[in-house]
This record gives structure tokens, C-alpha cells and sequence, in this order.
């Protein structure tokens, strides 16, 4: 990581032109004795800095949303065949020599002329100590000309402020920080939760991008006490604006933990190493067949493969005594799997076989015996395609006794894994509690927030779904004319009336005021579901209104420039969109679209269906009287 202090000082304060004035003074400057190995460390930085040998190697940043290059950041080093050409030696050198400044400013300037050599899209992350961001030094805008000079535009780069110095002055820092962000700079910070980094410095910086310290992503696949703290963090990341990286990513597995907790981006060595020519898409082998795939913002539709841990296993011959010793040897090993043929045929518990072995001349009785004597022949086995919830509800209703012992999973009546009911229930819970957080208070449908997350994470899967936006009309004149009381309950009735016809694995959201979203499967008759919205709606929404205005067939209220006219009694207006990942690159391509499409909708009075027909053809049925089909 590149740091910068303001201890050095290049002597015109300045870091441009003079054919490097700052360099100069280096050869000359007169230093306090040290010892041989250490002074030829400092003869070496200084021949780097003067004849700027610094190598940068750039590691790409996935959205894994996108599953797409989201930005590279830029990682400074010495040259091969130097003892400081690795960057903790050479940065630490610098710091203690006060040669920071000097060797920073150089990382800057060659990352920013080589990231433009890669003709990249993306955006750049540059390392800056904290210190640095409020050093005059540092803001006279000599990297803002570097900018200039090399055509690369400030809205394109990150600063990401490093964690080796401790903040004696965060209101400085703050003010450092929206000086740059005003500019149009993205700030990140770095390794959250080590070092000096800590929730203060996230609640009072709002930085748009946090890096989560590799110590917490490393630990994610085995420790649940690390998933539960990236848990919370992430949530409250979300509630401040901020999106996550994972950096640290070295496995298959950790980054299915990382997909399961719904962090926004991720780097490490398994998706790219730091390279003068670093990846443009995830591996081959990790984008085949990516870890995680499954819908996480609809608990039914989440299945509890994405909680599943692969454990050890044992066989029924194996004896009581080598189970013994694996409980000991591994205090944390809660049950093993009895596995034959690749099939589950049982489970041995750890309390139940301790206390066995517990009781005077235990070990007596139990040593000898085989593993299918003592094992548990009734545990809880589930397909690896069960909905999260349908599994919550067996487990609650097991004995009392067995209620937290582990489920085992099958795919095909093969054993996979097995799934906690520590982790089980904390996610429902979480789950639950962020979807409360973020439902509208009224119809208690999701919000914005998961709407978003829900058509994001459809984007990502293979297949097609459709996307609809449903606005009613005409509701803002039967709100002023019937009060807000009969207005809350004509939008409770939509939700309820749009909850009542959706399927297995569709999904509905509540925008806000008198806007709603639809996410249907693409399957057979997914348009006779719009349809049946729109009919009921029609039929239950009258019930709403004073007989008069139902047989005058419109409603007297004041427009929204204050004059009385006649209104339409409610309907519904949709534009329906089928969606994929070869088509709209993100959520927003496609909302506008079913927005475009909603809008054509409402230039027709009463119930209108329009559907984008580029990507999606059917036999037009021909309109129907009370929801004209829109074509």
C-alpha cells in the first residue's frame, strides 16, 4: 500500500518541473548515522526514487452483481532484483527514512500513465495515507495536473485512504475528504477493522467504497463468528451508503461467502492476480460454474444450499473410538455425517457420544463399538433445492432434544454437506429484520433498496424473468377526494390483490406513494397473471367508492393546478419487460424501460398491459374489454 506523511519536504513545496528539485536534495541531503545494512536500504530508495524504478501491477475489482471488471487498484513495487522490491519493505523504508512523500508521488504519477497505457474503462483506485489527504504538500493539486495532463478524468479514480496512521484529527480529515469528493473524487477506505480503522472513521466519512480487511474474508468459510461480524458490518455499510469489497479472495469457497452475505464487489488472487496485464473477466473456471447463484432477497426462493459447510464424514464401520477422538482433537465439532455409498444413512452427535463415553467404564462399553451401533438413524435430510424456509419450519418442529442438531444435505440422494441451525436461524432473522428495515410501512412490501437487490441478482442468473412496473391512475384526485384514510386502503388492497396472485419464486415490491414492482418467471401464462391483477382490481377497487361517483363512472376532485374537472374512476397502468443478463447490463437499463413502457400505458384511459416485444413474442389474443393488452 502507498502511504504519504508530511515529514519530507521537496524544498519549493512542490512536485513538478526543475528537473525534480526534490530528487536532488535527496543525493545531497546529509543523514544521521546508521548501520551498514540499513544504509544501503536508503541508498537504494534513493536510486529508485531519483531514477523512478517503480514498478505498478494492477488487481482487478469484481461487482459481483455484474460479474464484470469494476476497477483495478494500483499496487506499487520495487524492481526485481532489488532487496526493497516488495512493498512492505519498500514502503516501510521510505516511512522511516521520510521519503514517503517523494516515493508516493512517483507511485502516482507512473499508475496513472499505465493505467491509461491499458486503454481501461474502469475506474482506478489509488492508495493515499490520511495524513497525505490534509498535507498542503498534497493539496496544492499536483495530482489534480497529472490528471490534466494525462487526459484522465478525476470522476474515474478512487482515493483509498490506507490504515497506517492513527487519525489525531478527524474533523481535518473530514474536510480533506469532502474537498476531494466535491472535486469529484471517490473516496474507499481500506482494511476496515484493523489497524486504526474503525466505525467511527466509516460513520463520519460516508465513503463509497470500504474495504473489508482480508483477516475477516479469509476466516468467512470456516467461522461463523467472522460471517456474523461481516454480517453486520455490510448492513451497516448499506444504511450508510457505502459498498463493500471483499478483498482476500483465494477460494472457491470464500467467495461463495462472500455472494451468500450480498457483498457488492470482490478481490483476490482466485479472481486476478496483481499483473502489468491483470484479467478483464473472472477466470474461466470460476464463471462456469459461479459458487453462489441463488436468489438471497426472497427467502422463499432461497434455497438451503447457500448455507451449506462441507464437514467430515465417517462410515458405519469406522469405530466409536475414532469418533471419540475427533471430538476431542476438534472442540468445535458439533456432528459427523454417516456416509455409505455416498448416501447419508445417519449422524453422530457430540454430546450424546461424549456422555457415553463419560459414565464409569464408558469407554469399556463404547470403545470397541462400531459407528453404526451408536450412530443417530433419524437426523433431519433434505434436498439441496429445499427453500430455506420450508427447512426452518422441519427444524422447529423436531423433539426438543434434537432441535440445534445440524441438517444434512443431499443432491440426488448423494451427500453434499450439512447447514447449522445457528447459521439457519440467523439468517432468517436477519433476513427478516432487513426486510422490515426496508418494507414500505403501509402495504409492507419490499422497498427500493431490495428491488433493486432482487432485479440485480436476477440479472446475474441465467434465464429470462419479467419485469413490471404497475401505476395506478388517477389515485392522487380519489385521494383528495376521499381522504387518506379509503386512499391507504386502496394501495393495502393492490398489495394485497398483487400478493395474492403471484407464484412460487415471483416477487413484489412497493416503489413508494402509488407505484409498485412485479417480478414474474417467464413461463406460461405470466401474462394472464397481469391480467388478473388488473381484474380484480378492477372489480374490488369500486367497493372503494360512493355509490354516486360509481354510477356517474368518475369522480369530481382539483387537478394539479388547483382546477375542478372530472376524473376517471382508479385503474391500473403496467409495462411489462422480459429481462436477462445479455440484455440489460444492470437494474437501472431495465427499470427504464418498463418505466418508458408504464408511461406509454397511461396515455390510455383505464387498465393498460404494454409489453416490449424485442426480445419476447407471442400470439397477440386480442384485446380484452375490461385490460386492453397494449402491443
Amino acid at each position: 500500500m502507498m502511504s504519504l506523511v508530511s515529514s519530507w519536504r521537496p524544498v519549493d513545496n512542490t512536485m513538478e518541473g526543475g528537473g525534480w528539485r526534490a530528487t536532488q536534495r535527496i543525493a545531497s541531503a546529509r543523514h544521521d548515522p546508521v548501520a551498514e545494512p540499513e544504509a544501503s536500504l536508503l541508498a537504494e530508495l534513493d536510486r529508485i526514487i531519483l531514477k523512478r524504478e517503480v514498478r505498478t501491477l494492477f488487481q482487478p475489482i469484481f461487482d459481483l452483481r455484474s460479474k464484470r471488471v469494476f476497477g483495478y487498484e494500483a499496487l506499487s513495487r520495487g524492481p526485481d532484483a532489488s532487496p526493497l522490491r516488495m512493498p512492505d519493505q519498500l514502503f516501510a523504508t521510505a516511512r522511516k527514512h521520510h521519503r514517503l512523500f517523494a516515493l508516493e508521488y512517483i507511485c502516482r504519477e507512473i499508475a496513472i500513465g499505465q493505467f491509461l497505457q491499458m486503454d481501461a474503462r474502469e475506474w482506478l483506485f489509488l492508495n493515499v495515507d490520511p495524513l497525505t489527504l490534509m498535507d498542503p504538500g498534497f493539496r496544492d493539486g499536483t495530482t489534480m495536473k497529472t490528471l490534466q495532463r494525462e487526459d484522465l478524468s478525476c470522476s474515474r479514480v478512487v482515493i483509498e485512504l490506507t490504515e497506517h496512521t492513527q487519525i489525531g484529527d478527524m474533523e481535518g480529515l473530514k474536510k480533506a475528504v469532502d474537498h476531494y469528493r466535491n472535486i469529484g473524487f471517490a473516496i474507499a477506505l481500506d482494511d476496515l477493522s484493523s489497524g486504526y480503522s474503525n466505525l467511527q472513521l466509516m460513520a463520519e466519512l460516508r465513503p463509497e467504497y470500504i474495504k473489508l480487511d482480508i483477516y475477516f474474508t479469509r476466516q468467512l468459510a470456516d467461522d461463523h463468528v467472522a460471517r456474523a461480524f461481516v454480517r453486520t458490518i455490510a448492513n451497516l455499510a448499506r444504511h450508510l451508503g457505502c459498498a463493500i469489497i471483499a478483498e482476500g479472495i483465494e477460494s472457491p469457497e470464500i467467495l461463495c461467502e462472500v455472494e451468500k452475505l450480498g457483498l457488492d464487489f470482490a478481490q483476490g488472487y482466485l479472481l486476478g492476480e496483481p499483473s502489468t496485464n491483470p484479467n478483464k473477466h473472472i477466470p474461466e473456471n470460476i464463471a462456469v460454474d459461479f459458487p453462489c447463484s441463488a436468489n438471497q432477497n426472497t427467502v422463499h426462493t432461497v434455497n438451503i444450499s447457500l448455507l451449506l459447510h462441507h464437514a467430515v464424514t465417517c462410515t458405519p464401520e469406522d469405530s466409536s473410538e475414532t469418533l471419540l477422538q475427533m471430538f476431542q482433537k476438534d472442540t468445535g465439532l458439533l456432528a459427523v455425517p454417516v456416509v455409505e455409498n455416498g448416501r447419508s444413512i445417519g449422524m453422530v452427535r457430540r454430546e450424546p457420544l461424549l456422555r457415553r463415553f463419560s459414565i464409569p467404564f464408558g469407554h469399556d462399553l463404547y470403545a470397541r463399538k462400531s459407528v453404526h451401533d451408536l450412530m443417530w438413524k433419524d437426523p433431519l435430510i433434505v434436498s439441496a433445492d429445499t427453500p430455506i424456509e420450508t427447512v426452518s419450519a422441519q427444524v422447529t418442529r423436531r423433539p426438543h432434544e434434537h432441535m440445534y442438531a445440524p441438517v444434512i444435505v443431499e443432491s440426488g440422494h448423494d451427500y453434499v454437506g450439512m447447514v447449522f441451525v445457528h447459521d439457519l436461524l440467523e439468517y432468517i432473522t436477519q433476513h427478516r429484520i432487513e426486510q422490515a428495515m426496508n418494507a414500505n410501512p403501509l402495504t409492507h412490501l419490499p422497498g427500493n433498496i431490495v428491488i433493486e437487490q432482487e432485479v440485480s441478482q436476477r440479472l446475474t442468473m441465467p434465464g429470462t424473468f419479467v419485469l413490471c412496473y404497475i401505476d395506478l391512475d388517477n389515485f392522487k384526485a380519489f385521494n383528495d377526494r376521499y381522504s387518506y384514510n379509503r386512499g391507504d386502503a386502496m394501495l393495502r388492497m393492490l398489495a394485497d390483490i398483487i400478493k395474492q396472485t403471484l407464484s412460487h419464486g415471483d416477487f413484489a415490491g412497493h416503489i413508494g406513494g402509488d407505484d409498485f414492482i412485479v417480478i414474474l418467471e417467464q413461463r406460461d401464462g405470466w401474462e394472464d397473471a397481469l391480467h388478473a391483477i388488473m381484474h380484480a382490481f378492477r372489480n374490488r377497487s369500486r367497493t372503494l367508492y360512493d355509490l354516486a361517483d360509481m354510477e356517474n363512472g368518475y369522480i369530481i376532485s382539483r387537478n394539479r393546478s388547483g382546477e375542478i374537472r372530472k376524473f376517471p374512476l382508479a385503474s391500473l397502468s403496467i409495462g411489462a419487460v422480459p429481462c436477462s443478463h445479455e440484455r440489460f447490463p444492470s437494474h437501472l437499463e431495465a427499470a427504464e424501460v418498463a418505466s418508458e413502457l408504464k408511461c406509454k400505458a397511461k396515455k390510455v384511459d383505464g387498465n393498460r398491459l404494454e409489453i416490449d416485444r424485442r426480445m419476447y413474442q407471442s400470439t397477440d389474443s386480442g384485446p380484452d374489454p375490461e385490460s386492453a393488452r397494449g402491443r
